[in-house]
């Protein structure tokens, strides 16, 4: 119940099979907003193949077996700098069949093999999705594109940014990019609570925007941080006998016999909350803004909060 499962295994099945089925069109419509493409299958021929795997060639393994779905992926790669691609991000967590080295980089054959294709190509390894922008930066720094100045955007702009990063935790506004936006409840928040972990919920979240202050990552603002003072209201489910032993807590009683256990409750907690924002590639928007973390502000003679 404090999971908000199915209370039937008859349900919990239904349910999981509706996950299943569904997850391919649902992955496959994300794909589309992110104009994502999936390149078809390489046309290799399979007696190159087959020579690979007779020669141990990565990314086979040392003895020619396994390694037939990565030979595909390698060949995909191939057919992609091919048609005329001057820099690629290779994303894979497969450093073992792809890679050598820590940082990982291209296996010294597989380099060679993609300078037969195109000799001055530029490829850099990413491990994880979260790294493909680094690596994106840096191919661009190899092949001398020019980057924006990445300007502070205006107070207006980044005050926007914020209360529509708000309105899609808490109203389910759709962003107006793919890229980040909003905030999971389970990380980053520091607040003293006696709310359930499961189900919770940000109701709302009032800024006090006198009290911004931004940042730049570096020496642009490419990235940067926004911090600013704010009350939470936080909407859940509550022991009654934590309540009842409870007496520092700013909050609000829903529904006090919501059954034998649990009490509805609305708590309010001030606290210091840090966004991260990100420019559009032009520089002349934020594309990307989401709550990082938010600590609960104390005053003196109360104890420091723990993690949610």
């Amino acid at each position: 119940m404090k999971l908000g499962l199915p209370m039937t295994r008859t349900d919990l099945t239904s349910q999981v099979h509706s996950l299943v089925e569904n997850y391919e069109t649902e992955l496959r419509a994300r794909l589309d907003e992110l104009r994502a493409v999936i390149i078809p299958v390489p046309s290799v021929d399979h007696q190159v193949i087959l020579d690979r795997a007779l020669q141990r060639r990565r990314p086979f393994d040392a003895e020619g077996r396994n390694g037939y779905r990565d030979v595909l992926i390698w060949h995909s790669l191939l057919d992609v700098v091919e048609r005329g691609h001057d820099g690629v991000v290779f994303v894979t967590n497969n450093t073992k069949d792809f890679c050598t080295g820590k940082p990982p980089s291209l296996l010294p054959a597989l380099v060679a093999e993609l300078a037969e294709v195109s000799p001055g190509v530029k490829l850099v390894v990413a491990t994880t999705i979260a790294h493909a922008n680094a690596g994106i930066e840096e191919v661009e720094r190899a092949l001398g594109l020019e980057h924006p100045a990445f300007a502070r955007p205006k107070d207006e702009d980044i005050k926007a940014a914020l209360d529509l990063c708000v309105d899609v935790e808490v109203a389910g506004v759709i962003p107006p990019t793919s890229g980040r936006w909003g905030a999971e409840l389970d990380n980053g928040w520091e607040f003293r609570s006696i709310i359930e972990d499961d189900p919770v919920e940000a109701v709302s979240i009032d800024f006090d925007l006198a009290t911004l202050v931004c940042a730049p990552d570096g020496e642009n603002w490419k990235e940067f941080t926004a911090t600013v003072e704010g009350t939470v209201t936080l909407d859940g489910f509550a022991f009654k006998s934590d309540y009842y032993g409870e007496d520092r807590i700013s909050l609000d009683v829903l529904d006090s016999d919501w059954n034998n256990h649990y009490m509805h409750v609305n708590e309010y907690h001030d606290a210091t909350l840090t966004f991260r924002l990100t420019l559009d590639e032009k520089g002349s928007a934020i594309g990307e803004c989401w709550l990082e973390h938010a600590v609960e502000t104390i005053s003196p003679d109360e104890d420091q909060p723990g993690e949610r």
